[in-house]
């Protein structure tokens, strides 16, 4: 209440803030209709509000729309932390001052401004969790490494990455000497792309175990999830 009378007093009197004078605390207040002031180490600081509300002044704080901001958008100490959607499709999340945009392109997308939907994403995208995703093409299973979406598997196999959050299944019946295997993955086998030969996950990566000369050559059985080789 006392920062709200602070303001009118200084509207009154004709001392509009401004960006670089002087505040205390936590003091905010408008600059005009899509700009609010902030108060940042005692001095104010302005901040974009590009939702379609504004900036205004409550009956007891200023507040500021943000669901138009975007990815570096500025905003203040207090708001670490704070979540918000912009659009269907990307969520924004205040970190050090700055909004950071994480893009949300699950099939539930960003809802009710907490929830992220990164079950599908691209490779390179900002993350913030530890979880993997489907690339956008289906093709490859991805995960956040260091709070970036990086590739770690090829899903050749016919059902390619589907999406099921919280899980991602990628099909890896199908694989070429050399794909990349995580350690828990040490032993699977796969057939190759034409099915003539039967692959074994050793050392992080698929190479050859044997051919697969017999009528049924390599084949993979979804229902005990072996893969066998006719030799």
């Amino acid at each position: 209440m006392v920062r709200y009378l602070l303001a009118v007093a200084l509207l009154a009197i004709g001392c509009k803030p401004r960006a670089g004078s002087s505040c205390e605390g936590d003091q905010q207040a408008c600059l005009d209709k899509t700009t609010r002031l902030v108060c940042v180490n005692g001095k104010f600081v302005a901040m974009p509000c590009k939702g379609e509300r504004g900036c205004w002044l409550g009956p007891k704080k200023t507040n500021c729309d943000i669901t138009g901001n975007g990815d570096g958008d500025l905003c203040g100490p207090s708001e670490r932390g704070l979540v918000a959607c912009h659009g269907s499709k990307e969520q924004l999340v205040c970190l050090d001052g700055k909004f950071t945009a994480y893009k949300c392109l699950g099939k539930a997308g960003c809802e009710n401004s907490t929830k992220c939907d990164d079950s599908v994403a691209e490779v390179g995208s900002k993350c913030n969790s530890f979880g993997y995703a489907c690339s956008v093409d289906g093709k490859q299973r991805l995960k956040c490494i260091d709070g970036v979406f990086l590739k770690t598997h090829e899903c050749r196999g016919p059902d390619k990455c589907e999406a099921y959050p919280p899980s991602i299944h990628c099909d890896l019946s199908v694989q070429q000497v050399g794909d990349r295997c995580e350690p828990d993955e040490e032993g699977m086998y796969a057939c190759n792309a034409d099915h003539t030969q039967r692959l074994r996950c050793l050392k992080g990566k698929f190479g050859v175990e044997g051919d697969c000369t017999g009528p049924k050559g390599c084949t993979y059985n979804k229902l005990d999830t072996n893969v066998y080789c006719d030799k």
